[in-house]
């Protein structure tokens, strides 16, 4: 798992320091060292405890320009960014819960940006657990341009033919 990470440059630096954490963990101090950027965009593969980017997770990111062997700047962000999400084998059940670990894998697309749109948080009436997906189409005749995208599934992952299967009801 990747993120490329960028910023605007202040000054003629040419190298930089990162920290990559947990959103919310706070400032890092002057004392604080980084992950060594010799390029804007920067590509990161591990966070700041050199432990690999998990998939489908948000972190935050803290710059500072490398100034000279004994000079840097003050730490500038956070910034966040969330990672991909790995391709998911079949069998795959979602319930859209809200503690699923897939639920943000799902794309909803708003084509015209109406309020007739998917609700991922939907908590009346959920078929299993706590939530569900919902289309709200609010008697909108017939102006239907919501999707709701699954993840990339590898079908490939279990022999044999697939069956897409899924539990839906209307309510007025």
């Amino acid at each position: 798992t990747t993120a490329t990470l960028s910023w605007t440059p202040g000054l003629t630096e040419t190298t930089w320091e990162v920290i990559i954490q947990a959103p919310g963990a706070g400032a890092p101090t002057a004392g604080s060292t980084g992950l060594s950027a010799a390029s804007n965009p920067y590509v990161a593969t591990t966070n700041s405890a050199l432990v690999p980017l998990t998939p489908a997770t948000t972190y935050e990111y803290w710059v500072r320009a490398v100034c000279s062997a004994s000079d840097n700047s003050i730490w500038i962000g956070p910034k966040t960014f969330t990672t991909l999400c790995s391709v998911i084998n079949v069998p795959f059940q979602e319930g859209f819960n809200s503690t699923s670990p897939t639920q943000q894998c799902w794309t909803v697309v708003n084509a015209n940006g109406d309020t007739d749109m998917w609700n991922m948080d939907y908590a009346t009436n959920p078929f299993e657990g706590n939530q569900a997906a919902m289309l709200l189409t609010d008697f909108n005749a017939g102006a239907n341009d919501d999707w709701l995208i699954s993840p990339t599934l590898n079908l490939s992952a279990t022999p044999g033919p697939k069956r897409l299967k899924f539990h839906y009801r209307v309510q007025s």
